[in-house]
């Protein structure tokens, strides 16, 4: 869509799995200082790390575990000590993907 193209103006990188020409599991990563969470319009201090965001696995790949191997991966090519994992709070299976993957829970963040 257009809104997630202009993630590409803002310095984000798009990153995932694929096999063949269909994408398996993919999301989004930003480095940097601040980072403007959009699902709940606040901004957040990174201080030099990067964020991840907007993760998603494919339907007919789901419970394969594309997504913890994906978040290994990004692990493996990144200092895991700089990264920041971010899902909504209602989202379960992806606080779980990100849990299972050694990313430990630190601070629920507030919409306002």
């Amino acid at each position: 869509s257009r809104f997630k193209l202009n993630r590409f103006k803002k310095k984000s990188k798009f990153i995932g799995l694929k096999r063949k020409n269909e994408i398996i599991c993919s999301g989004w990563i930003y480095f940097g200082n601040e980072f403007l969470l959009e699902e709940i319009n606040k901004k957040i201090k990174l201080n030099k790390r990067y964020i991840l965001y907007d993760f998603m696995t494919e339907k007919k790949f789901r419970n394969m575990g594309y997504y913890k191997l994906l978040f290994r991966i990004i692990q493996n090519k990144f200092q895991k000590k700089r990264l920041i994992g971010f899902a909504l709070s209602h989202n379960y299976k992806s606080i779980r993907g990100l849990e299972k993957s050694g990313f430990k829970f630190i601070k629920k963040l507030k919409k306002y």
